[in-house]
């Protein structure tokens, strides 16, 4: 697990059937995912941690230690220090809890592979870059000899410029699927347009959504900060909106938000938020593709079938 998290990885993926990588525009596709969720008592928890911060009297140690389970992902950062020293190994800078959470998370996920292999695309190689390398042409030479017809890519947004800027120097042509923070403005502010250009990734939010709301959003977000706002603004802005109406309609205390968040819908920039069953209030997201200018073009939207929470 430690590995993982001090590795960021590209993994290249021999796609058999290239219809299958044709994001039509504004074709929206139902995905359809086996449950991934981790069984829990929410409610047995809840009184759990309630009684523990509640208690007048000092509570039972095995309640401790109960709560002390619950709630150990709670952690406020993913570096033990809250914040990351580029001199350091990354690997011993990582929070353990943060870590644990992402092995689980791996775990739980890991199951997708095993569905893209079922629909017939097949991996032929995995590269991993240290999230310090700065020349990265040894490991994406070994990408552009490799026979695969597409790359899926997961790295952070400095890895991002790296890459795709080392891409394009060598003259590096294969399909690239990357993630949401190849969409991110930090990383079209540090490339040139032919560096990002084709580039297909993940996107929440869209700036050329028609919405009106969205439309005076984005305006205001560029007059003051004069930028343009990408989808991890949209959805922390989206996050805000959420819990402010929350509070404003089911109350202030923790069990009022609680039950809030799990009742309400909510029209956001990102689209419609609102709890399912594993408590995640985004279902849909979009593929999106840089084009020759800087500016992306959302391609599809993609929905996760909704299974309300219960």
């Amino acid at each position: 697990m430690k590995k993982f998290l001090g590795i960021s990885i590209l993994m290249v993926i021999l796609q058999t059937g290239l219809t299958k990588l044709s994001f039509g525009k504004n074709n929206t596709y139902l995905l359809n995912l086996s449950d991934t969720s981790i069984p829990e008592n929410i409610k047995s928890e809840d009184r759990a941690i309630d009684e523990v911060i509640k208690s007048p009297t000092p509570p039972r140690q095995e309640k401790i230690k109960y709560v002390a389970q619950v709630t150990k992902y709670g952690f406020k950062d993913l570096f033990k220090n809250y914040s990351y020293n580029s001199s350091m190994p990354y690997s011993s800078q990582v929070n353990p809890n943060a870590e644990t959470y992402m092995q689980d998370y791996l775990q739980a996920h890991g199951k997708y592979l095993e569905q893209m292999k079922a629909e017939g695309i097949a991996s032929v190689l995995e590269v991993q870059v240290n999230a310090n390398d700065k020349d990265l042409s040894a490991p994406l030479l070994k990408l552009k000899n490799s026979g695969a017809q597409v790359i899926f890519s997961q790295l952070h947004d400095n890895l991002y410029a790296l890459v795709l800027r080392q891409a394009a120097r060598l003259g590096l042509t294969i399909p690239h699927v990357a993630a949401l923070s190849a969409g991110n403005t930090t990383v079209a502010d540090l490339l040139n347009p032919n560096e990002l250009a084709g580039v297909y990734f993940e996107s929440f939010f869209w700036t050329s959504d028609p919405r009106p709301s969205v439309q005076r959003w984005v305006q205001q977000y560029k007059e003051k900060y004069k930028a343009s706002p990408d989808s991890y603004v949209a959805l922390g802005y989206d996050q805000a909106m959420v819990l402010y109406k929350v509070m404003q309609t089911y109350g202030v205390d923790r069990s009022a938000i609680q039950a809030g968040l799990r009742k309400i819908t909510f029209d956001g920039f990102c689209g419609e938020l609102k709890s399912d069953r594993e408590q995640s209030m985004n279902h849909e997201t979009s593929v999106s593709q840089w084009g020759p200018d800087k500016t992306y073009k959302r391609l599809s939207i993609i929905k996760v079938p909704f299974a309300p929470y219960q």
